[in-house]
């Protein structure tokens, strides 16, 4: 594992601050409001966040309504095993934990030094020296996303896979929503897109087998949480819009409508779906 993780530390506040940027950007293209811009603070460790309530004490000093608050964030990430950003409204202010990131990042980097693609009939392998391969992002988390490695490159392109997904939740909760359905659904739909992975073939039968996934999920009645959830809703307005171009989507639209959807009606959506 050390073998990455020094090269890692010197590019993560790159990536991050690349990320942060480009997202406010891609919003602000798709007609997205991003008056308000947050701050961005990149966290060495989850367990050292300095977190400050909307009067400006430390959390340690903090009243008992705020620690309330911030000690229930935490316990949702932790009870779905994504400690990774956190955005905090009362400090207007985006946390990166770059401590989790890496120990992810490593073990896609590791896994894919050892099998060089993951899962049965999901990396494409080219003479030009990249992949399109499907990949989990943790050992907890059920969605395959479509991933460009580049083998050249090899550690840049997996570390910018989860960056930008953990990025795009915590924007989209301070400029779209502060349901967790909704910033899942529009964190992969800002990943897929900023990256470009529309133009390569290969990302949407990865993604054909992901909601194929999430339909057997469902019909063997798994409960799903809303990351799980707003994962494949996004796979499915990705795949229904295949054949369109990007400047053809309306993608504030798109995740407008996402806004009044229950989780019942991503559930019927999913099981509904003919792919």
């Amino acid at each position: 594992m050390k073998e990455h993780k020094d090269d890692l530390d010197s590019i993560l506040d790159r990536i991050i601050e690349k990320s942060f940027e480009e997202i406010i950007e891609f919003l602000e293209k798709n007609g997205i409001s991003t008056d308000k811009k947050p701050k961005l603070k990149i966290i060495e460790s989850s367990y050292s966040i300095e977190i400050y309530d909307i009067l400006g004490y430390p959390i340690l000093y903090a009243p008992i309504p705020s620690i309330v608050k911030i000690a229930l964030a935490f316990w949702e990430m932790w009870k779905y095993r994504r400690i990774w950003g956190l955005y905090g409204e009362s400090t207007g202010t985006v946390y990166i934990m770059k401590s989790t990131l890496i120990r992810n990042i490593n073990r896609l980097l590791n896994f894919l030094y050892k099998r060089r693609r993951i899962g049965e009939n999901l990396s494409s392998k080219n003479t030009k020296g990249y992949s399109i391969t499907g990949i989990r992002l943790s050992e907890y988390n059920n969605a395959i996303y479509p991933a460009y490695i580049n083998w050249n490159d090899i550690k840049n392109s997996v570390a910018k896979i989860p960056v930008y997904l953990t990025v795009g939740h915590e924007l989209s909760h301070a400029f779209i929503s502060k349901s967790d359905l909704v910033a899942s659904t529009s964190e992969y739909l800002i990943y897929f897109y900023i990256n470009k992975l529309y133009e390569y073939p290969e990302a949407y039968k990865i993604i054909e087998v992901s909601i194929k996934q999430y339909k057997e999920y469902i019909e063997k009645g798994k409960k799903l949480d809303f990351y799980d959830l707003g994962g494949c809703l996004a796979a499915i307005i990705i795949d229904k819009n295949k054949n369109k171009k990007l400047e053809e989507l309306n993608i504030k639209d798109i995740i407008e409508k996402t806004k009044y959807l229950s989780e019942e009606d991503v559930i019927n959506e999913i099981k509904s779906y003919k792919i």
